[in-house]
């Protein structure tokens, strides 16, 4: 590689890494849909907000899970569930480099689900059939990592019973 190809390249790995996290917009009803389509082995949405501690506390473990059963063929959505400038500002705080907003407001689009505080997950199998659906209020203690995994685990090895 010549001198000015690798100061280039490094040029473009810095402006890369200055630029911060890629922040997209997106509509839960089309993601649901998506999540809804027989595609990959398992699709997994994570719903949390900026003024929810344990949603901030859980998002790098869900992040990690989302890597690791990336592997897997489980699509993961993490999705930021509140105003604009409050998930701008809570997501330059985490761990990753893409994340997902959402651009309808929530008390809209979570009257058809049976979210009742959040964090929240909804695990869809690999049929599109919503398999799991759990949020903070589900548990005394809250959701926990393990809980997100034993979730994903059960969407893509399910019981025959």
């Amino acid at each position: 590689m010549s001198r000015t190809s690798a100061l280039v390249a490094a040029a473009l790995l810095v402006a890369a890494a200055c630029s911060g996290p890629r922040i997209e917009d997106v509509s839960l009803t089309e993601l649901i849909a998506q999540a809804e389509e027989p595609q990959a082995a398992a699709s997994v949405i994570y719903l949390w907000a900026p003024w929810s501690r344990q949603s901030v506390e859980l998002a790098p473990s869900f992040q990690e899970l989302a890597a690791e059963y990336g592997l897997l063929d489980v699509a993961s959505y993490s999705v930021c569930v509140d105003a604009r400038t409050d998930c701008d500002e809570a997501i330059l705080k985490l761990p990753g480099d893409a994340f997902l907003r959402l651009e309808e407001p929530f008390s809209e689009v979570v009257e058809g689900l049976k979210i009742a505080d959040l964090p929240a997950m909804l695990a869809y199998d690999s049929e599109g059939k919503l398999f799991v659906e759990m949020s903070g209020a589900d548990r005394i203690d809250g959701l926990r990592p393990e809980d997100i995994a034993d979730a994903i685990d059960s969407v893509l090895a399910p019981s025959d019973e």
